[in-house]
């Protein structure tokens, strides 16, 4: 059975770190983003103190010695902006490079400076972010069906 979870994306502006949870795991964070992004664009979640931007993503950098949320963008947007990101759960709309071919069940982690999830491998390990619910092989990223994990993990 395919999920949609556009339906389950909250349809209301948040408050700034507002978390939603649904019954069946998936998770969502609003927060600011200060840049344009595509549909399913992953990104890091990351704190700044300016409480008009706070909590913000980020594009991933090297965090081996720490662990981070990575969420994923439930919509396009164009320059700043606040929206609701997917932290954990099915999503039917993430962006995922298939350069190196990925299967069904293939972790997926997301590399320092990328803006799409890519393979990880068979077995989970520190970074990875996702699991792909259908195969993919090709070039540029395109929105695939991925389980978002929800967990911390490290970006290298």
């Amino acid at each position: 059975m395919e999920v949609i979870t556009a339906e389950k994306i909250p349809h209301r502006p948040g408050l700034p770190g507002e978390r939603v949870e649904w019954p069946d795991g998936c998770k969502f964070i609003w927060a600011y983003s200060a840049a344009t992004l595509a549909l399913g664009q992953p990104r890091v979640l990351s704190f700044d103190g300016d409480e008009e931007t706070n909590p913000v993503m980020i594009v991933g950098a090297d965090t081996v010695a720490v662990y981070v949320e990575v969420g994923v963008a439930t919509e396009a947007i164009t320059g700043a902006h606040w929206q609701w990101f997917q932290l954990k759960g099915d999503c039917d709309y993430c962006l995922v490079d298939g350069g190196t071919d990925v299967a069904k069940d293939n972790y997926l982690d997301l590399p320092a400076t990328k803006t799409a999830l890519y393979k990880d491998g068979v077995a989970k390990t520190a970074d990875s972010v996702a699991i792909a619910r259908e195969a993919f092989t090709g070039t540029p990223a395109a929105v695939k069906m991925v389980y978002l994990l929800g967990e911390n993990v490290q970006i290298s």
